[in-house]
């Protein structure tokens, strides 16, 4: 699934993607749960700007 909670397809999972794994354990053995595609990482050498604006009042 995607990091929204919908279902992605198989040719989606593939090498180098980045992904979280839950798992759980059932006597010695580790099982996979969920598997959660993240998206991608921007290539290297891209740069990513984030713009946040504050506005305060000042009361007299």
């Amino acid at each position: 699934m995607d990091e929204n909670g919908k279902p992605v397809s198989v040719e989606t999972v593939k090498s180098g993607v980045p992904v979280t794994v839950y798992f759980t354990r059932k006597g010695d053995r580790m099982n996979a749960t969920r598997v959660i595609v993240r998206k991608a990482s921007p290539p290297a050498g891209v740069i990513i700007q984030k713009k946040t604006t504050t506005v305060t009042e000042e009361s007299k």
